[in-house]
């Protein structure tokens, strides 16, 4: 919990300090950026036992500063590279609804919109489950397919069909509430 905390820490950190910085075009040229985050990041990367991380300012749509820290692979010793790939976890939950919410706003889905409108091959059981009903973890979609699933995160939207399709639903949609991470990524599909 407390790596969770402190990962949350420095991303909410690096944004902030993003965005209060100097304007995008002066960044790129200062001198010190490095020195300046080095002191943000590596303590909290310290207090976290965080092995490695990249990080970006990223301003105007452009990205203004980049930098490796840290350790990819432990064991082999490997540094960490600017392009290499993390697994992120539940922090996508957030920018998933929030882009949801951005659909809506643009007119192009509704919270009120059926599952199956966005996954059509879910069986007939899923009719009543609504976006919303996903957001707001009242789905009664499994909560958890990774005891069939090697990882939830890796399957496709064939694969997310097929397992949600051999699954009953837990209760009735909307009436009560019950934590699925299998919600929350049934939504990334839409």
């Amino acid at each position: 919990m407390a790596q969770i905390r402190v990962v949350g820490g420095l991303v909410c950190g690096l944004t902030l300090l993003a965005s209060v910085g100097p304007p995008a075009a002066g960044l790129a040229k200062l001198t010190g950026v490095d020195a300046a985050l080095d002191v943000v990041i590596e303590p909290l990367m310290a207090q976290g036992h965080i092995p490695g991380l990249t990080a970006a300012v990223i301003s105007g749509g452009a990205v203004r500063w980049t930098k490796a820290y840290g350790f990819a692979d432990l064991e082999a010793g490997r540094r960490t590279a600017i392009d290499d790939a993390f697994a992120i976890g539940s922090i996508t939950k957030q920018f998933t609804a929030t882009g949801i919410l951005l659909l809506q706003q643009a007119g192009k889905l509704r919270l009120e919109d059926a599952l199956t409108s966005f996954l059509p091959r879910l069986p007939a059981r899923y009719l009543a489950v609504t976006l919303h009903h996903l957001l707001s973890h009242t789905s009664c979609v499994a909560a958890n397919l990774r005891d069939q699933a090697h990882h939830m995160d890796s399957l496709t939207g064939e694969a997310l069909v097929a397992e949600l399709g051999r699954r009953e639903l837990a209760f009735e949609p909307g009436s009560r509430v019950e934590y699925s991470g299998t919600a929350r990524s049934s939504c990334a599909w839409t």
